[in-house]
């Protein structure tokens, strides 16, 4: 692996600006450090019952046999004066050999958590453990401060990561030192506190690291922190001013570490589970932070983890994984599409341990309806001849094969899996709804189910609200996968915190600089075929105050999700630094049994007082076949799955798209490197403002593609999807436009509906009419209102609002606004609320 890659890959560079946390009231009382060895994540009493696990079939055994063959390798490559000779290195010189510094990215810890965990669990008392790995453990926690704990990268990260390492080793092999180790390695950790403790508590170096509690290094940094914090507690040499809480003197290491191991949870994760900085960055942030939250709860310090999105965590994941794709997943903002090991999924147990969706994802991921990690036979970790020899086939990076860098999770699988009949799994189906707006991270993710692998379908539509951490240049993004195929796709990580702001590069610089995080490889408008049409400054507009509870701006301020539709409208002139006079997009997501998946795009947008080239496009992938016809286009996957797509803009014939093609290179260091991914666009005249509305319609291999046309209205754009003898219709009506007019009539902003057949959603309006058939009727205020599957439900200001319907189906659930009422039926409509 090269050097440029490997910082791109894992290290963020600093941020522009600094970030505060709120303060919070000084601590009580905490409870009395234990005497039990260990304390952090199991006792001395509990190492028989997982001894006991050990010995049956299955994942924690197999696990556990994992953590020993390393154990064992360890034994011969790792040893503490390779430490305590080697000068300073490069962190980046990382490759070849096993006499090389140990100096790549969890490399260390890794070690000492591997060894560690293979002597405590290697029998049932001190006397029968494996004395082999407890002492290599300990010669290198002494070499370690013999070098005043040399850490990888230079940055705060790697301190966070070297106190876990040391933190859990140490846990576990204190048994084991002589009194004589324990006095040193303790003098040392003393010795060395600066570094250690004020560092990535109180002083951050790095920006990240500070007081930006949506980002993954508060999570490393305080989560590895604090457990080493907590297992020196009331060690004997360890000063006591460390714990000590008092008003009168300054913030003591040990309450920092609570503080914001809270703050980090409470705004890393959107209530509904999603990391505000992407998948990647959930595994990396939660990595340290998991067992800190873990081990504080044995302590007595509570669950830091109550009333936090965290516990939410493992249906997010499972609603963005690529369907029937294992560990590959919408690799939305700076995430790798592919996550490889068995780290977070283990962890999900340890939020829950009765988590049935984690049980599901599990089994398709890692387990045996995904790469089935644990299959036998594998290369023994003793037999390779470097660090990372294993390549995974078809990969562009063996490095990311590396145990080291799926950090320590065999040793997280064996504490926490939990077999199927212990915990069996669920359907994240049952565990909530399809459509899931996180309002505070600025998404949806919209699926037609699980059950089905591959021929289910997500799609996503991103208007991100808190810009601070990992950002791209990809607001009101949107991506598409499903039925075998890979429709809208999103390029990935490219890590712009890691670089200079774009207009403080110098030439060379943004000669080396990949364009991959910007608007122009993304899912999104560009304008004047400017690849920064997203202003550079965008993404810390849209957050006033982060840390005030009643800023509530939100980028998606429209939302509605039915049983076989949803609905999203973002405001996106935040992405162009408010000088916009508006610029919106919707995303509509419908999955009817039984129709194609249809997937509508909107724009709305006035630039500026100038005329401008606006330019539609998406980014499809690179074993597609494109082809393109008048205002359409069809996109065909190897498997035979077919996106149908029309388009529209204006309003009017003379303004109708001419569908375009044209490909992008993705230099950006991610699974896709070099691929060349074909785009299909779109591109107005220069003009002051533009309408556009795509319609596109998925089938699956096998079956007939949708045919799609545009159908002539006034004052809106509208689009006919027709298959299998039902046609389904999706209308926006013109920014400034009072109503649209023709054979479609409506004053809503945006509405959908299927001929003949209900399944209908219209927002912000009174009327919808098409084909000579009332479709929606409300008496009163503007409304959303929805008629899908058996449930009707409206929406409105106003609380005196009639609606009628048309709804030829069986209703079961009326809604307005939330709450059930009655409704009478006459026909094919029923009307609302009424008295039967």
């Amino acid at each position: 692996m090269n050097r440029a890659l490997l910082r791109t890959l894992l290290v963020i560079g600093v941020v522009a600006g600094s970030v505060l946390s709120p303060a919070s009231p000084r601590a009580g009382a905490d409870p009395e450090p234990t005497d039990a060895q260990p304390r952090l994540l199991f006792s001395a009493a509990d190492v028989p019952a997982y001894r006991a696990r050990f010995a049956q079939a299955g994942i924690p055994r197999q696990a556990w046999q994992r953590v020993v063959e390393k154990a064992e390798g360890h034994l011969l490559k790792v040893q503490p004066d390779v430490i305590r000779n080697t000068d300073s290195v490069d962190p980046f010189a990382l490759n070849t050999g096993t006499d090389r510094p140990y100096n790549l990215q969890n490399e260390m810890p890794t070690y000492l958590v591997e060894l560690g965990f293979a002597y405590q669990m290697s029998g049932n008392s001190p006397a029968t453990r494996d004395q082999r790995f407890g002492r290599r453990a300990i010669d290198l926690l002494s070499a370690l401060g013999d070098k005043k704990f040399p850490f990888w990268s230079g940055q705060d990260l790697g301190i966070g990561d070297l106190n876990e390492g040391m933190g859990l080793a140490f846990d576990w092999t204190y048994e084991m030192m002589t009194p004589a180790e324990r006095t040193k390695i303790i003098g040392d950790f003393v010795a060395n506190e600066k570094l250690l403790f004020r560092r990535p508590l109180l002083e951050p170096k790095n920006a990240y690291a500070d007081n930006l509690n949506v980002s993954n290094w508060m999570g490393v940094t305080t989560g590895g922190t604090g457990l080493l914090l907590l297992t020196l507690r009331g060690r004997p040499g360890v000063p006591a001013q460390w714990y000590e809480v008092n008003p009168a003197t300054p913030v003591t290491y040990w309450e920092k570490a609570l503080e914001r191991i809270k703050d980090f949870f409470d705004h890393s994760v959107d209530p509904n589970g999603a990391n505000l900085e992407g998948l990647t960055y959930a595994v990396y942030g939660m990595k340290n932070a998991i067992p800190f939250a873990k081990a504080l709860q044995r302590n007595g310090y509570g669950d830091v983890l109550a009333g936090t999105g965290v516990g939410g965590l493992s249906r997010w994941v499972a609603l963005e994984q690529l369907p029937g794709e294992g560990e590959n997943f919408v690799p939305l903002n700076d995430s790798q599409r592919t996550m490889y090991g068995v780290d977070l999924f283990s962890q999900l147990f340890a939020i829950n341990a009765d988590d049935g969706v984690a049980q599901w994802l599990w089994r398709r991921t890692v387990g045996p309806l995904g790469s089935d990690y644990y299959r036998e036979p594998h290369v023994p970790y003793t037999l390779r001849e470097d660090k990372c020899t294993r390549a995974i086939e078809g990969e562009v990076f063996s490095t990311v094969a590396c145990d080291l860098f799926q950090f320590h999770g065999n040793v997280w699988a064996a504490l926490w899996y939990q077999r199927p009949n212990e915990t069996p799994e669920v359907d994240p189906a049952s565990a909530g709804p399809l459509s899931v707006h996180h309002a505070v991270r600025g998404l949806v993710d919209a699926r037609t189910g699980f059950k089905r692998g591959a021929r289910e379908t997500i799609s996503t539509f991103e208007a991100r609200r808190d810009g601070w951490g990992h950002y791209q240049y990809d607001e009101g993004g949107f991506t598409l996968y499903g039925e075998g195929g890979r429709w809208a796709v999103d390029p990935g990580y490219s890590c712009v915190a890691c670089k200079k702001p774009r207009d403080q590069m110098n030439p060379a610089e943004r000669a080396a600089d990949d364009d991959s995080a910007y608007a122009t490889f993304h899912n999104v408008l560009v304008i004047d075929n400017d690849t920064y049409t997203q202003k550079l400054g965008s993404r810390f507009n849209i957050v006033n105050d982060r840390n005030n509870p009643n800023d509530d701006l939100q980028t998606i301020d429209a939302y509605v999700n039915a049983p076989n539709l949803s609905l999203a409208h973002a405001d996106l002139r935040y992405a162009y630094e408010f000088a916009a006079p508006y610029a919106g997009r919707d995303h509509l997501f419908s999955r009817v049994k039984g129709r194609p998946v249809l997937v509508a795009v909107t724009d709305h947008i006035q630039r500026d007082a100038n005329p401008h080239l606006y330019r539609w496009q998406m980014l499809t992938n690179n074993t597609n076949r494109v082809a393109t016809a008048g205002a359409g286009f069809t996109i065909s996957a190897p498997n035979g799955a077919t996106l149908a797509g029309m388009t529209a803009a204006g309003g009017t014939t003379a303004q109708d798209p001419v569908t375009k093609t044209d490909t992008r290179l993705l230099t950006n260091q991610t699974d896709d490197i070099g691929k060349v991914m074909p785009v299909v666009y779109t591109e107005s005249a220069s003009q002051l403002k533009f309408d556009h509305l795509v319609v596109m319609a998925l089938t699956p291999a096998g079956a007939p593609a949708a045919r799609t046309k545009v159908v002539r209205v006034g004052g809106g754009n509208a689009i006919a999807v027709s298959w299998n003898g039902g046609d389904d219709v999706v209308v926006r009506k013109l920014a400034g436009a009072n109503a649209v007019t023709g054979p479609i009539e409506t004053d809503a902003e945006i509405a959908k509906f299927s001929r003949g057949a209900g399944e209908t959603v219209l927002r912000s309006g009174t009327r919808l009419v098409a084909y000579g058939r009332s479709y929606v009727l409300v008496t009163g205020a503007p409304s959303t209102v929805t008629v899908s599957g058996n449930r009707i439900a409206a929406t409105s200001s106003a609380t005196a609002n009639q609606y009628r319907v048309f709804a030829p189906r069986k209703i079961t659930h009326v809604t307005v606004n939330g709450v059930a009422v009655d409704s009478c039926r006459s026909g094919d409509y029923v009307s609302f609320p009424c008295s039967n």
